[in-house]
């Protein structure tokens, strides 16, 4: 390419630039925000100066979603709250929005699923030792029981009763105690069952008006919503997990 062809291109490339330019000053002489503002539109004036002025954009991103608050501007995202979810609308050329996600609170089984094994174990030692006692069964049951068939036949009646009456005697361990043992592990297994159904009941009654109330509004701007940056432990395809949850 020769001199002149150089020069005629950088002249057309220089008209291009300038007819871009002309058409942002075009529009932004046409901004209105009374009208419409609906996507296209919105990464359009983006691609002004527009998207460095922060309290233009924000006004912009609240005549798109008015019911949102706690606008704030970021070098790519206008964040905003929309019924106590945090949504990012991307002022770079992304389009779509993000919504900042939970962890996925599952609902609990059952009580006896949220106890530690160690636990387990004592729960079962309690329940059966006290249907020894509700049964009269003899004292080498119980003490198979209590050392966990773990000493010889002929050791047990020194173990009983140099070690296990006398300790029985003194801390008057009799039915009552054990169940009172008993109930308190019982107690703890439901308090921490019911903090977690507690968790799952908050998440799915929160994720039910993102659902029901949200969603609709972010869709009547874009078919596009993502999670916003997965954080670390959250699932992909969050939305639809949260979704399959709700519904069961």
């Amino acid at each position: 390419m020769n001199f002149e062809e150089q020069l005629n291109k950088s002249i057309q490339d220089q008209y291009q630039v300038l007819e871009e330019e002309n058409k942002k000053l075009k529009l932004l002489e046409s901004l209105n925000l009374n009208q419409n503002i609906d996507e296209d539109y919105f990464h359009q004036l983006c691609e002004t100066p527009l998207r460095n002025n922060q309290e233009i954009m924000c006004s912009i991103v609240e005549k798109i979603f008015p019911m949102a608050t706690n606008f704030k501007w970021s070098p790519n995202y206008i964040v905003c709250e929309i019924k106590g979810f945090k949504v990012f609308v991307p002022t770079s050329r992304c389009y779509g929005v993000n919504v900042d996600i939970d962890y996925i609170e599952l609902h609990p089984d059952n009580s006896s699923s949220f106890t530690d094994p160690c636990n387990k174990r004592d729960i079962k030692f309690l329940e059966d030792y006290i249907q020894l006692i509700d049964s009269k069964s003899s004292w080498y049951q119980k003490a198979q029981i209590r050392n966990n068939h773990r000493y010889k036949k002929w050791v047990l009646p020194f173990w009983w009763v140099l070690k296990i009456i006398p300790k029985d005697k003194k801390e008057n361990r009799d039915r009552n105690w054990y169940a009172n043992i008993l109930n308190e592990k019982l107690e703890q297994q439901n308090k921490r069952y019911s903090f977690q159904l507690d968790k799952y009941q908050k998440f799915t009654s929160k994720w039910k008006i993102y659902f029901n109330e949200v969603e609709p509004i972010l869709k009547s701007y874009t078919d596009n919503i993502y999670e916003y940056e997965k954080k670390n432990g959250c699932c992909t395809n969050f939305f639809t997990k949260v979704k399959e949850q709700i519904d069961q």
